[in-house]
Parts: structure tokens; C-alpha cells; sequence
């Protein structure tokens, strides 16, 4: 199974890489992930350029051109779109983003949808996974680290919250290739991604459209009952 991945920055692609890695834990298929947007090499795996690539626009203005979404299919089997829900902040992102998870997910992922070609749309809209992490990345790897209540129901400013978080991971959180390895490093099964999910319903939004690929991975029933299991870390 081949995913093509689009996303805001190399960092998100990171999260998102070691997630698909713990949910096809047990598969007997070989996974490749495949970075599209922004494109990774030597210099970039090791720092996240803030100005030069990435972000929302950009995630925007990839998926509006047919060639991109066309030629991501053409040598992919499943195509992943991501962005964080905090550019709902945004002037000219005319959607709330204190409406309920699944609520917001949704009309994030319509957002998209809005932004692709119609032509190309018709004949990949199967092949499509949207990863819109409420409200970033960053708010994933939270449950990873703490018990404390208070700081798993923050969803606002994750990046400064997991940094004061005593994680004894890495003395600083940066925006960088590596320090975002070392931090998702943790979610390696998937009941890692069952704690992630009890905390932040956009996660089990996200793995609800990976597709099983054989009977030795965990179904998506399994993963999507985390708020009945006790999954303390």
C-alpha cells in the first residue's frame, strides 16, 4: 500500500508517518508514505523552513492544479490530505472553529474538497484521506506525555504546551524534522494512537478512512473504542 501525503509541513508529516506506521503495526503489507507537499530532502529532515514551503496556501494551491492530484494517484494507491484546524483563525477561512470535532472536521474536509478540480475530483474522490489534526498537530502528540486533565483538554497553542511539558524527550520543542521524530517516536502500536484518540476525536477521524489491508491489522472498530478501554500511557 502506497500513501501520497500532502501536507502544511514537514513536521505534521512526521506525526502523521509515525501513526500510519503504528496502525499497520501487525499488517503483513509493506506501507510506503510518500511526501508530495512540502517535498523533503537532505537539508529539509533536518529543519522546517518557515517561509519558503508549506503551510495552508500552499496545501491549497497543490491540490488545485490537476496535475498534482492526478499524478499523486497515478503512482500512489491512497492520497492524504492534511491541514490543522486552527486556520479556521484565519480572515479568510469563514468556518468556526469552536464547533464540535467531528462538525469541524467535516466542514474542513469539504473546504478541500472545494479546492480540487471538479474533472479530477470524480475519479479519485475514493482514493482521498483527510488527516485535520483539531486544532494542530501538536495537540496528537499531548496525550503522549501527561495524565494532567487540565493540560489534555488544551487544543489551542499545543506547540508551546508540549514544550512545557517536563518530557524529557528533547530540552526544546522546535520546529524541526528531527525533534518531531524524537516526540512521535512514542506511537509505535495502535493503542498509542487509541490514547490519542480518547483525548482528541479528530485522530479516530483520520484512522477511520485507512484502509485494512489484512486480518492481522487491528480493525478500525478496535482502534475507534478508546473512550470505552483504560488507556492510560
Amino acid at each position: 500500500m502506497r500513501f501520497a501525503l500532502i501536507s502544511e509541513g514537514i513536521t505534521d508529516q512526521v506525526v502523521i508517518e509515525s501513526i500510519i506506521g503504528a496502525y499497520y503495526k501487525n499488517s503483513t503489507e509493506e506501507v510506503i508514505i510518500n511526501p508530495l507537499q512540502p517535498m523533503r530532502d537532505a537539508t529539509d529532515q533536518s529543519r522546517q523552513a518557515l517561509d519558503s514551503f508549506g503551510g495552508w496556501e500552499q496545501v491549497f494551491e497543490y491540490i488545485s492544479i490537476d496535475e498534482n492530484c492526478a499524478s499523486a494517484l497515478d503512482a500512489n494507491d491512497k492520497l492524504i490530505i492534511q491541514i490543522d484546524s486552527d486556520i479556521c483563525w484565519q480572515d479568510s477561512i469563514n468556518i468556526d472553529p469552536n464547533m464540535g470535532h467531528e462538525t469541524l472536521f467535516a466542514a474542513l474536509r469539504s473546504l478541500l474538497i472545494s479546492k480540487m478540480p471538479a474533472e479530477i475530483l470524480e475519479w479519485i474522490q475514493d482514493d482521498l484521506i483527510f488527516a485535520i489534526p483539531i486544532h494542530s498537530t501538536e495537540c496528537w502528540l499531548i496525550p503522549l506525555y501527561t495524565k494532567d486533565q487540565i493540560t489534555l483538554k488544551k487544543l489551542n497553542n499545543c506547540e508551546n504546551v508540549l514544550d512545557k511539558i517536563e518530557q524529557d524527550i528533547v530540552k526544546k520543542v522546535e520546529k524541526t524534522f528531527d525533534c518531531y521524530k524524537e516526540l512521535s517516536a512514542r506511537i509505535k502500536k495502535p493503542r498509542d494512537i487509541q490514547l490519542i484518540s480518547k483525548h482528541d476525536e479528530s485522530l479516530a477521524l483520520f484512522t477511520e478512512q485507512l484502509p485494512v489491508l489484512d486480518d492481522k491489522c487491528e480493525s478500525l472498530q478496535e482502534l475507534n473504542t478508546c473512550k470505552d478501554l483504560d488507556c492510560s500511557p
